[in-house]
């Protein structure tokens, strides 16, 4: 796995953002999520 990967940013700022932070990490996992299952 690379480090370069959109989901690594929020998620490593999330201890310093904040909620919001999280919880634009976990929309953007979920979104990967689904795109890795309905294709």
């Amino acid at each position: 796995m690379t480090n370069r990967g959109p989901v690594s940013i929020p998620s490593s700022r999330a201890s310093s953002g904040g909620p919001y932070e999280v919880m634009l990490g976990l929309d953007r996992l979920v979104t990967q999520w689904m795109i890795l299952v309905t294709a």
